[in-house]
């Protein structure tokens, strides 16, 4: 799908109504996207900061979510990143907003998702456009997911060095984010890995692999770089082997 990159000027507008909400201590929606909500101080539930100028890919392979432009009946029109995250689908991690001042008049202001968490921060600069995490919690420039580490493996691939690969496809485990692998993890795991959807083997795309051992060190190498490791205890570091 073609993406145009256009050149949009952001206007920033303090009102005093915004004002008003920062003496009191209410936050507003840093996409504009109107917060509001009902009476009793009660805080509506918002996306992490946003991001402008940038996007992670467009590969389906690795979350990439684009219900298509206006012309598309299945669209999801957004008038900010608050409204985008607000229709997010279910499994979205990522929303993402295309703003009015977009070079393609077909995508201005229509939304776009990732299902997965990505790896480190977005690269790909493009015009107006906006990102966040749907989990206000995570930060969209390490991939709104959990701590890991991409492009690396720890060698040799050994049962000495705690090696547990279920297979591939369809009898391995199965998942389309790091998250997912986790969640599957069998209780001898102590490292969690995960191959994404653009994984050079049709068999082993988006499928786990773990460890049942600390390692010595960070990870050395790998064939491939659609690898990603994460320690199962969250308190642990790849860096350190998750010892």
């Amino acid at each position: 799908m073609p993406m145009l990159a256009g050149v949009g000027l952001l206007v920033v507008c303090c009102s005093s109504s915004s004002a008003m909400m920062m003496m009191m201590g209410g936050e507003e929606d840093p996409g504009g996207g109107g917060g509001g909500g009902g009476g009793g101080g009660a805080v509506e539930k918002t996306h992490s900061t946003p991001l402008e100028g940038k996007i992670y890919h467009t590969d389906t392979r690795v979350g990439w979510v684009d219900p298509g432009p206006k012309s598309v009946e299945g669209h999801i029109g957004g008038t900010s990143i608050k409204d985008c995250y607000d229709k997010a689908p279910d499994g979205a991690v990522i929303a993402g907003w295309r703003s009015g001042t977009y070079a393609d008049v077909d995508y201005q202001n229509t939304c776009f998702y990732y299902n997965s968490s990505q790896a480190g921060a977005p690269v790909q600069v493009i015009g107006d456009h906006h990102i966040a995490c749907m989990d206000s919690t995570k930060d969209v420039n390490t991939g709104c997911g959990i701590p890991r580490t991409s492009e690396l493996l720890y060698h040799p691939l050994t049962t000495e060095t705690g090696w547990i690969d279920p297979g591939p496809k369809p009898g391995g485990h199965i998942s389309t984010s790091l998250e997912g692998c986790v969640s599957q993890a069998p209780s001898e795991a102590v490292i969690v890995g995960f191959r994404d959807g653009a994984y050079p083997d049709p068999g082993y795309d988006g499928t786990c692999f773990y460890y049942s051992k600390t390692q010595s060190g960070p990870p050395q190498g790998s064939k491939h770089v659609n690898h990603h490791l994460t320690c199962k205890d969250p308190s642990k570091t790849v860096a350190s082997g998750c010892a």
